[in-house]
């Protein structure tokens, strides 16, 4: 169980200003062109051209009005041709135009080798929000079992396969609906037949009063796991047969060889195969917050920010609360909780039924003559899943742009960080809409695959609830994700064995 929360006031993010479009729209359009999607000398004769033409017309009214319809800039989606005004979806708060392309709009992420770029397509516009706890890449299901075969009547097998090892079967049996509401007397009369077939002709009454249940076998091993659903026939006053359960999962699964496959009984069985459960599940995630600034890319530049901007406070706050460590009994991320050793606080929040924390690099413990901020690096370094937060700079030039790097996780040591979320606030997109707006990206090592929710064909963001919930459920199915990639997937697999053969052993134990 968790602690209360303790809070601290949140990190002051200073408002920002609505922008005054209308002055905008005065502006010498010099300064507008500046946000064209390319400098080619085409594009620039263009744009001088049409400045041209604005100030021959500029008694007659706003300039950008002035232009011919199929030239005339919108001012909020920053493009010359065909523009397209950007609109926030109203139930996503999610920028729904793809085309808008700005000094906004450089690169977030360099392509390197041993890594692979989440690329946005249209077959991901219909799941960014598609926000669940992503199983389909993840061979393992969870706390099934704790959840819902523990708490009604269930029985377990178990067996080996000469393959995949300890192998162990949940069956829950259950009487179909349709077969409970016939009448008692219907059933009486049932029954009297069966007796008087059994005088008559010898029959056995317990197979002839066999009925076919609705059955449920989650089937887990060191490998993989998986939940089946079909019907089988069971006779009312008795219980699954082991081997009719096996012939049943043959049919289904025809590679599994299960010897000595067997029910085993025992309320110790139980709390077992929980334990496993709780062991390799873990409903706790942490994960590592890095603050870069304009033009930084080595870890060790980025470690040493200490001097965090309203705008990156702003972020944290959209995410979770400032919650203080020292003292605390709930979860924090494997941080020091007694003398504030690695800090005095960190970000935490939920989501359904998932605690995390985030290791966020400007809360954490500061040490003035390391270099490499080996206090914080430690934490964060060991976090599966990152978000590198970039802080544009607005008065940067478009002549200086070349001097703000996209990230490279080839500047960042280490063999546990397996996926980088790169969040950049558009200061032009945020100045102008009056409320912050996000451009994300998402890289992630070979051997992690692909997992939900995906991208948005703009890959833009405003904040608030849409964008936290999409970033949190990214964050923790990228994690799970990882789990199955080369660094970690044959260590987790050595664990389950274990516990499998635990289990296995205790039953071998009841039966002699």
């Amino acid at each position: 169980m968790s602690s209360p929360l303790t809070t601290v006031p949140p990190r002051g993010a200073s408002s920002l200003k609505q922008s005054n479009l209308k002055a905008l729209e005065q502006e010498d359009l010099d300064s507008i062109l500046l946000v064209v999607e390319d400098s080619t000398p085409e594009l620039l004769e263009n744009s001088q051209t049409i400045s041209r033409k604005s100030e021959e017309t500029e008694d007659n009214g706003p300039r950008s009005k002035s232009l011919p319809k199929n030239r005339r800039i919108f001012l909020n989606s920053h493009r010359v041709d065909n523009a397209v005004p950007l609109k926030k979806h109203s139930s996503l708060g999610i920028m729904t135009s793809p085309r808008s392309k700005s000094l906004d709009s450089k690169p977030l992420i360099r392509e390197v080798d041993g890594y692979f770029v989440e690329k946005t397509t249209k077959s991901n516009e219909n799941n960014h929000h598609a926000l669940d706890i992503e199983e389909e890449f993840f061979p393992f299901l969870g706390t099934i079992y704790s959840e819902e075969f523990s708490k009604i009547d269930h029985y377990n097998f178990i067996g080996v396969d000469p393959q995949l090892g300890v192998t162990l079967v949940s069956l829950l049996v259950k009487e179909p609906e349709y077969s409970k509401v016939q009448s008692e007397s219907n059933e009486r009369k049932k029954l009297r037949k069966l007796e008087s077939r059994k005088k008559n002709e010898g029959e056995d009454i317990e197979e002839r009063r066999a009925k076919d249940f609705d059955t449920k076998a989650f089937l887990r091993n060191g490998t993989y796991e998986t939940l089946i659903e079909y019907t089988m026939k069971v006779t009312k006053s008795g219980m699954p047969k082991a081997k009719d359960v096996l012939k049943h999962f043959k049919s289904i699964v025809p590679s599994i060889s299960l010897i000595d496959f067997r029910l085993i009984v025992g309320p110790q069985i139980k709390y077992q195969i929980m334990n496993y459960e709780k062991l390799s599940q873990s409903n706790y995630f942490k994960f590592g917050i890095i603050y870069s600034k304009v033009g930084q890319n080595l870890e060790s530049e980025m470690y040493s920010n200490n001097d965090p901007t309203p705008e990156f406070n702003e972020f944290l706050s959209s995410l979770g609360d400032e919650v203080i460590l020292k003292g605390r009994e709930g979860w924090a991320g494997g941080l020091d909780t007694q003398e504030d050793k690695d800090g005095t606080s960190i970000l935490y929040t939920t989501v359904k039924n998932y605690e995390v924390v985030f290791h966020v690099s400007t809360m954490m413990k500061f040490v003035q003559d390391d270099e490499q901020q080996i206090q914080r690096k430690r934490h964060i370094g060991n976090d599966v899943v990152v978000i590198i937060y970039q802080q544009e700079d607005p008065n940067l030039s478009i002549e200086n742009k070349k001097d703000d790097f996209p990230f490279s996780p080839a500047f960042i040591s280490s063999k546990y960080n397996h996926v980088f979320i790169v969040v950049r606030r558009l200061s032009i997109e945020s100045e102008l809409r009056g409320t912050s707006v996000y451009r994300v990206g998402v890289i992630y090592k070979y051997g992690v695959k692909l997992f939900k929710p995906y991208l948005p064909k703009n890959q833009t963001f405003e904040v608030g609830p849409t964008f936290r919930d999409w970033l949190l459920h990214k964050c923790i199915n990228g994690e799970r994700s990882s789990f199955g990639a080369p660094a970690f997937a044959p260590s987790r697999q050595k664990a389950r064995e274990g516990l499998l053969q635990t289990i296995f052993s205790t039953a071998n134990a009841a039966f002699k």
